[in-house]
This record gives structure tokens, C-alpha cells and sequence, in this order.
């Protein structure tokens, strides 16, 4: 998961080797680039409970959800 948000952020990990870019600057980028995803997770899951309050009580259900977001 770790190498996956380093993908998605923003980072010049050269840079910040050579203390060009300040580290807490690159967590911060980090945390925001986590929340984001974190956020936009928890949204589907609340329009998802909207639409149908039983969803989410099949065993397969949060799978479900991920390959149907992979479809679009």
C-alpha cells in the first residue's frame, strides 16, 4: 500500500535524498495524497448504504464494490 501512495504523490524522492525537499513536507503530501483515497472510499461506501441499506450484509459484498469500480 505504501509503494502504491508513493506512486499516486507528487514526490521528487531525488530531491528529498539530496534534502532539497523538506521531509515533512513529503509526509504531509503523503497524508493528504491517503486521506484523499481514504475519503473518496468512504463516500462510495455511504452512496452504496444509501441506494440499498442490505448491501453491505452479503459476505462478498465490499468485493463486489471494487470490481464494479473497476469496470468504469
Amino acid at each position: 500500500m505504501f509503494i502504491a501512495l508513493l506512486a499516486k504523490t507528487d514526490i521528487d524522492l531525488v530531491a528529498l535524498e539530496k534534502g532539497e525537499l523538506d521531509e515533512d513536507d513529503a509526509v504531509k503530501s503523503l497524508i493528504k495524497t491517503m486521506e484523499s483515497y481514504t475519503n473518496g472510499g468512504l463516500i462510495l461506501i455511504k452512496e452504496k448504504s444509501e441506494d440499498n441499506p442490505n448491501y453491505f450484509l452479503q459476505p462478498t459484498s465490499f468485493l463486489d464494490m471494487i470490481l464494479d469500480a473497476e469496470k468504469v
